[in-house]
């Protein structure tokens, strides 16, 4: 009995060690990708662990002056079975609706691995709202993995300023 009891209790301390570890991994999923030349990653980069057949929402809270790029990033469970939407609060406006497809292929450049990336300017400071739905299938229903936004940053210059205002 008291084997039993033992051995029960060290099972359960397993199964919470290993969902902690999950949660650990998914909250530094995007910990190792390196910014563009010139960008820095910003401190709005967000992961954490998705489950099929759900939709998860996160805000941006941009500021006016810097330039800022979004990627996308998803597990291979999921097969890139996703919908991303961005939506301006502060305009209260749709800016980008894509597939798991569009918003999660990546390509082969010269050699190198390029992901799509979504770029905002703001000229004042703005709100954005992503909305990222994880298609519900039989199988997925179950799955669970790290989904993540890699937010990358930098601040303009007075003459980059200029120039993306014409």
């Amino acid at each position: 009995m008291k084997t039993f009891l033992k051995i029960t209790i060290l099972m359960i301390l397993m199964i919470f060690s290993l969902e902690s570890f999950g949660q650990n991994t998914c909250s530094e999923y995007l910990k190792f990708r390196k910014p563009e030349n010139g960008f820095a990653i910003s401190p709005l980069t967000k992961s954490g662990r998705c489950t099929g057949g759900k939709k998860y929402n996160f805000t941006f809270s941009l500021d006016a002056g810097k330039y800022y790029r979004f990627s996308f990033h998803a597990a291979a469970v999921f097969d890139n079975q996703m919908k991303f939407k961005i939506f301006n609060k502060t305009e209260n406006k749709v800016v980008l609706e894509a597939n798991g497809e569009t918003a999660l292929r990546e390509t082969i450049i010269e050699n190198q691995t390029v992901r799509p990336y979504f770029e905002f300017l703001p000229t004042f400071p703005t709100v954005l709202e992503i909305t990222i739905d994880v298609l519900p299938s039989d199988m997925r229903k179950s799955i669970s993995g790290c989904v993540g936004i890699f937010v990358q940053e930098k601040i303009l210059s007075h003459d980059e300023k200029l120039e993306n205002k014409n």
